[in-house]
């Protein structure tokens, strides 16, 4: 894959929607670019498992990301870091139980190399007298213009993986199976 240019990164759908693809920013708050924090909030209600008794687990995400840009002398974007770090609220709509996870990713898109890495401790959570019940992170490589996995280690993240393990984890946090 050839550079890109600052005037190509611009008009580039494919580098946005892939780097926004999970935490899109609203309108309202500042643009991606080199060393903003844009909050990544306004995600309400995402259900994140249906379980076998037909409740779902759902609620908000909140948090930031920051992006950081490496151009070199020619004005060539090399690469596009984009770190995150977010809370949610899991909450059992059969009985108002909620968790609180949180999280943190982190993501290397390298136009130079082609390649996109994202790593992160996707979702985490502690809980009063038992310890750490959720420590669910991993790494993953694609290839940027392919999305083949080139390289992958740990889990693969919840809502991209497999639904039926997902609502499993999920649901068992709160003395349930998985639908």
């Amino acid at each position: 894959m050839g550079k890109l240019n600052r005037a190509s990164l611009l008009t580039s759908a494919a580098a946005s929607a892939f780097a926004l693809a999970l935490f899109a920013p609203s309108a309202a708050h500042a643009a991606p670019g080199n060393g903003n924090r844009v909050d990544i909030g306004d995600h309400n209600d995402i259900v994140v498992a249906t379980c076998a008794d037909g409740s779902t687990v759902q609620g908000p995400l909140d948090g930031e990301a920051s992006f950081h840009e490496r151009w070199d002398k020619d004005g060539n974007l090399i690469s596009l870091a984009i770190a995150m770090e977010y809370k949610m609220t899991w909450t059992l709509s059969s009985t108002g139980e909620s968790l609180h996870p949180h999280g943190t990713r982190r993501l290397l898109i390298e136009f130079d190399k082609g390649t996109t890495t994202d790593t992160g401790n996707y979702r985490k959570l502690t809980i009063a007298g038992q310890g750490a019940v959720l420590n669910y992170a991993g790494i993953s490589i694609y290839d940027f213009a392919t999305e083949e996995i080139l390289y992958h280690k740990g889990p693969d993240v919840a809502d991209g993986g497999d639904p039926a393990a997902s609502n499993d984890l999920v649901c068992g946090l709160f003395g349930l199976d998985g639908a």
